[in-house]
């Protein structure tokens, strides 16, 4: 009999890409491996809606009620939160961390508390070939991803007049460059709309520009949105400030059939073929040019974004739920 598969997160939020591929995982993995979903502290409404629906159920861990993970294979997906008091007593056979962010205090904090509670020696997990050569820690690459059924039935207009530039995001600083409103004010200027989900921190920057829309973080769902949109554009802050460690919208995008104009670094590098299925570019002057050139060619467009969703297809369908059985599920 396979041994339970503990998988960890704290389930703050609906949107999130942490939460939500760690609730992929487990969605993919329930038919062929004992899966239980903990949470370090009482999942969101939100959290627990998508569980629902992925068919999976989340649990809050409460260890002075004895409510905790036990034996078994422990998964600890992310190193934004604290596992807890309770690892000792756990007794699992195995643990892996999902190693998710460029913030290695946080990553070594949660290995030497595996350590400390007598746990075997954590291994490894990145979630992009950027962050695993930044860490300069062995382990394999899981690029993360969420449900993509949605995203692979949105149907394409490639016609749309004004060509409307897009991205979603979470509603924060750090995911939106300082530089971005003077990309998206030259491009206005070439006669292309602009359409933003999670941006509305850049109010102050574009409110005199009705070319401009801006929502809040999850004001429509992805699949939704990703249909009122031509081209899809994706940057950070950047270095010193944030770098994508890899970029689940991105993926969704690309499976949407959109053509993405990216902007390194980031661990989304993974994701493209320069030229082929997607623009991975290095400046503001390459992303203007990338973008200008496909609004100005529908054939284009329409060719970039099969190749997209034909490569996310490749990757992040039934070969997917087999890289997660061979890297969580195989003994180490």
């Amino acid at each position: 009999m396979k041994e339970m598969l503990h998988i960890i997160n704290a389930f703050e939020t609906a949107t999130r890409g942490s939460e939500r591929a760690a609730l992929e995982a487990a969605r993919l993995l329930q038919d062929s491996q004992p899966v239980t979903l903990w949470s370090t502290v009482r999942p969101a409404q939100a959290v627990q809606a998508l569980a629902f629906d992925s068919g999976v159920a989340i649990q809050t861990i409460q260890p002075f009620a004895g409510r905790f993970p036990k034996g078994g294979v422990l998964l600890i997906w992310g190193t934004h939160f604290d596992p807890g008091m309770w690892l000792g007593a756990s007794r699992c056979s195995r643990v892996a961390i999902v190693n998710e962010l460029f913030n290695y205090g946080h990553l070594f904090r949660v290995i030497l508390k595996v350590k400390a509670a007598g746990l075997p020696a954590p291994s490894i997990i990145h979630v992009s070939t950027l962050l695993r050569n930044a860490s300069a820690l062995d382990g394999p690459v899981l690029y993360p991803t969420a449900r993509l059924a949605g995203m692979f039935a949105v149907e394409r207009e490639h016609d749309r007049d004004p060509v409307v530039l897009g991205r979603v995001s979470r509603d924060v600083p750090e995911k939106h460059h300082a530089d971005d409103p003077l990309l998206y004010r030259a491009l206005i200027v070439e006669g292309l709309a602009v359409r933003l989900q999670g941006a509305t921190v850049l109010a102050d920057a574009l409110k005199d520009r009705p070319e401009v829309t801006l929502l809040p973080e999850n004001a429509q769902a992805v699949d939704v949105f990703l249909r009122s949109i031509d081209i899809f554009f994706y940057r950070t802050a950047g270095e010193g400030i944030f770098v994508e460690p890899s970029g689940l919208v991105v993926a969704e995008a690309m499976a949407a059939g959109l053509p993405v104009v990216a902007v390194r670094p980031g661990g989304f590098a993974d994701l493209f073929v320069h030229g082929e299925n997607g623009f991975l570019v290095d400046t503001q002057e390459q992303a203007y040019e990338a973008i200008l050139r496909l609004a100005r060619d529908p054939a284009l467009r329409r060719s970039i974004g099969a190749a997209a969703r034909r490569d996310a297809c490749l990757r992040f369908g039934p070969a997917y739920a087999e890289r997660l059985r061979e890297i969580l599920c195989a003994p180490t």
